[in-house]
């Protein structure tokens, strides 16, 4: 599994910074503490969004 900060994530899905940070508080976006940072899978997040990008075309993805 490949693990990334929220920066990686806000750049390769093109989202803000504030909204990755939005998703992980409510839970909505995977995140885990590792040695005192908060890390995001990013293989299982790129998976969920083109799942929900291929279901859900006009929708919300997260």
């Amino acid at each position: 599994m490949t693990w990334g900060t929220a920066k990686q994530v806000s750049e390769k899905f093109a989202i803000p910074l504030s909204t990755v940070y939005y998703y992980a508080k409510t839970g909505d976006l995977p995140s885990k503490h590792i040695a005192g940072r908060t890390k995001y899978p990013l293989d299982v997040i790129d998976k969920d969004f083109n799942k929900s990008v291929k279901d859900n075309a006009n929708t919300k993805v997260w």
